[in-house]
């Protein structure tokens, strides 16, 4: 059998590997942004040196300033987007470390829970080993289950007789003759004149005998019944009585209630952890929308800043330098003609690393939701186990490459996971469910809302 921490634990290290590219690829983006904007401001100094060599002295002022004047523009809009994706960027940061931070509580929380499991488990042996030797306590469990037997019998037939009376009923109210000596309190002597002949002709005596017994037997039933019933309570009140004292003798409610709050504080770290996923989503659509869209404002700046580059002034002074017979400025026009190209070059990269960082941040996503799962349905408790040859890895990785959907690899883990169940050395079978588990020293009182730290009582195998 392959433990569910081993499976937790690979399921971490794949989160772990993904958040790691997506930061990369978020880097990289950054960086191709720089270089453009380094590009950009190379290309305005090239400019700026040839106006000043070949250009009017107002000519060159001129160039130079409403250069400056438009590429500003253009670099407040950039600058006011970058700062507002910089602070989103540091939000989602902080929010994975925060998430890190809860995950690496969440660990050591697990730990303390599994080893309170550990002793709880133990406790409930030696308690059902002392309860088992108890010939007093024997007496009244095997009585309860006895009783219990009964009382189910009892429903069933109260059930039958409710669907008897209801079929039948209706036959005898039907009858017109029949009612009308019911209704005259007919007490089916022999009388001569019509209620006599009415008596003989419906068979009044004995159908009479048949509609009280419809009537009545139900409603007795049901008395019977609920004294049954409490006949259980008081013989589950002294097995309860019992139970608490050998359980509170040797630790066992104490561990319990231990056990209760440490997997509260459990279930608060993953509603935390919860809660910070729902903001990490949140910060991450408003970068995409950052990314993805421009204003118009920006859109006219990026616009007037082409138009001016590919206007008569530059073009007359690039001109102008390659007519001149020195070597210098020819080279300065030649790294402005490939500035352009490399900007080009540069925007289609970052935009491609975008595409990817951003369908790899659906599935870190996605993965977080998968852990999420597995923590709230205790996959990673010590009673957690997965069938023999189980392995998540070719499931992740086949997630990553788009072969299986998140559901998919959710549908595999729950078939190939199981709890693994531990009995007492004094189990009790059908009734134990019953009087151990309500509301007993025993049971119902699981550490959280799984099936590996909880869920059953003192003999179920299944937890508190």
């Amino acid at each position: 059998m392959v433990k569910g921490s081993t499976i937790y634990k690979q399921i971490k290290e794949k989160v772990a590997e993904i958040e790691a590219q997506h930061e990369d690829l978020s880097k990289q983006v950054y960086d191709f942004e720089q270089k453009i904007t380094a590009l950009t401001e190379e290309r305005e100094n090239y400019y700026t040196q040839l106006a000043t060599f070949y250009l009017p002295e107002l000519d060159a002022q001129s160039i130079q300033s409403t250069l400056k004047e438009v590429q500003s523009e253009v670099k407040r809009f950039f600058g006011q987007k970058q700062e507002k994706r910089r602070l989103t960027e540091e939000l989602m940061n902080t929010t994975l470390k925060n998430k890190k931070s809860l995950e690496e509580k969440l660990d050591v929380v697990t730990e303390q829970l599994n080893a309170k499991a550990a002793e709880r488990d133990k406790l409930k042996r030696d308690v059902g080993k002392e309860l088992g030797a108890d010939s007093d306590y024997v007496a009244l469990d095997a009585e309860a289950k006895q009783t219990s037997q009964v009382l189910e019998q009892n429903k069933k037939r109260v059930e039958e007789a409710k669907r008897e009376a209801e079929q039948k009923l209706p036959v005898y109210e039907n009858n017109m003759l029949f009612m009308y000596l019911v209704r005259k309190g007919y007490d089916g002597t022999e009388i001569p004149g019509l209620d006599g002949w009415v008596a003989r002709i419906v068979d009044y005596k004995k159908q009479k005998q048949n509609y009280d017994f419809l009537r009545s037997m139900p409603e007795l039933m049901a008395l019977e019944v609920e004294r049954r019933q409490q006949e259980i309570d008081s013989i589950s009140g002294k097995i309860k009585e019992k139970e608490k004292q050998v359980a509170d003798n040797y630790g066992l409610t104490k561990v319990i209630g231990e056990g209760q709050e440490i997997g509260k504080t459990r279930n608060d770290i993953m509603e935390q952890m919860k809660q910070l996923a729902f903001e990490y989503t949140a910060y991450s659509k408003q970068r995409n929308e950052l990314d993805s869209t421009k204003d118009d404002y920006h859109k006219q700046a990026i616009q007037k800043l082409k138009d001016f580059l590919k206007g008569d002034s530059i073009s007359d002074l690039e001109k102008k330098a390659r007519e001149t017979a020195g070597s210098q400025d020819d080279k300065l026009v030649t790294r402005i003609e490939s500035i352009g190209p490399e900007i080009k070059e540069y925007k289609a990269k970052a935009k491609e690393l975008q595409a990817q960082r951003d369908a790899l941040e659906k599935k870190v996503e996605e993965l977080h939701d998968l852990q999420d799962k597995y923590n709230r349905q205790d996959y990673e408790s010590r009673r957690s186990q997965f069938s023999e040859g189980f392995d998540i890895n070719p499931l992740l990785i086949g997630y990553m490459l788009g072969q299986y959907t998140n559901d998919h690899v959710w549908d595999e883990i729950e078939s190939n996971q199981h709890f693994r169940q531990e009995h007492s050395s004094y189990d009790s079978d059908s009734y134990s469910s019953s009087h151990y588990d309500s509301g007993s020293s025993f049971g119902g009182g699981g550490f959280s809302s799984g099936g590996g730290f909880g869920g059953g009582g003192f003999s179920s195998g299944s937890g508190f």
